[in-house]
């Protein structure tokens, strides 16, 4: 214990072992490879349907009733919620716990097909909520990845 006051004391170690740990967390902050946001998927996903200017009782009628119905024969769904506005629908898809992933490949797949069948459907667009950063964030934030990519 005296040793540590007599080291507390010499104001060179002291400052000296300061300007060592500073330097030590800039080295690690920028040479160690962690992620800050790990990838992590939900147990949920969201249909955004573009129908042109089809107004709300004809797309309701025509293309959400088809998917609704849809949505309600296929397995591992918990619940969902429609959204429509004047040539759009939003479809917020709740998930059973666990099984978001399957889940959303199956919708994903029938949200393709039904775009095909529906002539009144322009585009479809299917997102899995999940905290996955978009590449170009990684680009920015590591010099490494920049080098090697191209554009």
């Amino acid at each position: 214990m005296n040793w540590l006051r007599l080291l507390l004391k010499r104001k060179l170690i002291v400052g000296l072992l300061s300007i060592f740990v500073l330097l030590f967390g800039v080295y690690a902050s920028s040479d160690l490879d962690v992620e800050m946001m790990p990838g992590i998927t939900m147990d949920m996903g969201m249909v955004q349907i573009d129908a042109g200017e089809l107004n709300t009782l004809d797309m309701e009628d025509t293309v959400i009733q088809p998917i609704e119905d849809r949505l309600d024969e296929m397995e591992n769904i918990d619940t969902y919620e429609t959204t429509i506005t004047l040539g759009n629908g939003s479809i917020m898809i709740m998930f059973e716990e666990g099984e978001g992933d399957d889940a959303f490949v199956e919708v994903e797949a029938a949200m393709a097909e039904m775009e095909n069948e529906i002539a009144e459907i322009d585009h479809v667009f299917s997102m899995q909520a999940s905290m996955n950063p978009p590449m170009n964030c990684i680009m920015i934030y590591t010099g490494q990845i920049m080098k090697n990519w191209r554009m």
